[in-house]
C-alpha cells in the first residue's frame, strides 16, 4: 500500500513537471517561433536543470509538437462549440463565432498565440485550426450563398482561406498591443471586413444603414 502511494505522487510529480515545461514553452514558441527557441534558454527560464527536461521530452521538436497539440486540443474545443447551429442568420452567426473566439484567445493569449504563429497554425496534423477553420467559414459560405445571404461569384473556400488568414493575423496582433483596440471593436472590425467580403458592397451598406 504504501508502495502504490508513492508510485502515485511520483506520478503526479511527474505529471506536474511536464505540464510546467508545457506552459513554459507555450509562452516561448508563442513570443519567439520555433527557430528562436533554445532547449538551455527554456530550461533556465522553467528552474530546471537541462538534463530534467531530456527526461519528459526528447528534443525540442518533439516538445513544439506536444505544445501544438495540446493548444490546438484547446482551441478545437472552442471552434466545435461555435459550430452549434441554431436560427441565427449567416452574419449573426459569424458575429458569434468571432465573439467565441475572441473571448477564448483574450482568456488564453499564449495558447492564441502559439496556435496562429505559422507554422503551429498550418501544422500538417489533419485535425490542425487552421483546416478547421477554414472547413467551418466554407460551409458557412456556401450555406449563406444557397440561401442568398451572400454573394454567389466568389469561390467559398478562397474566401474561407483568406477569411481566416485575416482573423488569424488581426488577432495575433490584437494579443500583442492589446491597449491600441478594445475587444469589442476588434470583433466589430473583423466582422465587418468578413461581411464586406462576402455581400455586395451596397447590399451590405443598407445592412448597416
Amino acid at each position: 500500500m504504501a508502495k502504490q502511494n508513492t508510485d502515485r505522487k511520483e506520478t503526479v510529480a511527474s505529471a506536474a513537471m511536464r505540464e510546467m515545461i508545457l506552459t513554459e514553452a507555450t509562452k516561448a514558441f508563442a513570443t519567439l517561433g520555433y527557430h528562436g527557441v533554445k532547449v538551455s534558454k527554456l530550461c533556465q527560464s522553467a528552474g530546471i536543470a537541462n538534463g530534467t527536461f531530456y527526461i519528459y521530452f526528447r528534443d525540442k521538436d518533439e516538445l513544439y509538437q506536444a505544445v501544438m497539440k495540446s493548444a490546438a486540443a484547446q482551441f478545437l474545443s472552442v471552434l466545435r462549440e461555435a459550430e452549434a447551429t441554431g436560427d441565427e442568420s449567416p452574419a449573426d452567426a459569424d458575429l458569434r463565432d468571432l465573439r467565441i473566439i475572441v473571448q477564448f484567445s483574450e482568456q488564453h493569449p499564449w495558447l492564441a498565440l502559439a496556435v496562429f504563429n505559422e507554422r503551429g497554425f498550418r501544422n500538417e496534423d489533419e485535425s490542425n485550426v487552421h483546416s478547421m477553420l477554414v472547413d467551418q467559414r466554407k460551409s458557412m459560405i456556401a450555406a449563406g450563398q444557397s440561401s442568398g445571404s451572400f454573394r454567389t461569384d466568389i469561390v467559398p473556400e478562397l474566401a474561407a482561406r483568406a477569411e481566416v488568414a485575416l482573423t488569424a493575423e488581426l488577432i495575433a496582433t490584437w494579443l500583442e498591443r492589446p491597449d491600441k483596440l478594445s475587444r469589442a471593436d476588434l470583433i466589430n472590425e473583423l466582422h465587418g471586413y468578413r461581411m464586406r467580403l462576402l455581400h455586395r458592397t451596397e447590399h451590405w451598406m443598407q445592412s448597416e444603414g
